[in-house]
């Protein structure tokens, strides 16, 4: 059997980040989980930074990572 490593400690909230409960049981308003693109229904290009289109479908000419 393995045994957990963790030591027991107060659980703390993604939402609000104060300890004593978890995000899902947070009394403070939702924040967004991640900022959003345009809309889900318009994704964006991480290429060119356009809607409308994924990277893999972009025309332009492909952006350097350096």
């Amino acid at each position: 059997a393995r045994v957990c490593s963790r030591s027991p400690s107060p659980a703390v909230c993604y939402n609000c980040n104060e300890p004593g409960h978890f995000s899902r049981e947070c009394p403070k308003e939702k924040r967004p989980s991640r900022p959003q693109a345009d809309s889900p229904e318009r994704p964006q290009c991480f290429n060119c930074h356009e809607p409308g289109h994924y990277a893999r479908d972009c025309h332009k000419a492909r952006r350097s990572r350096s």
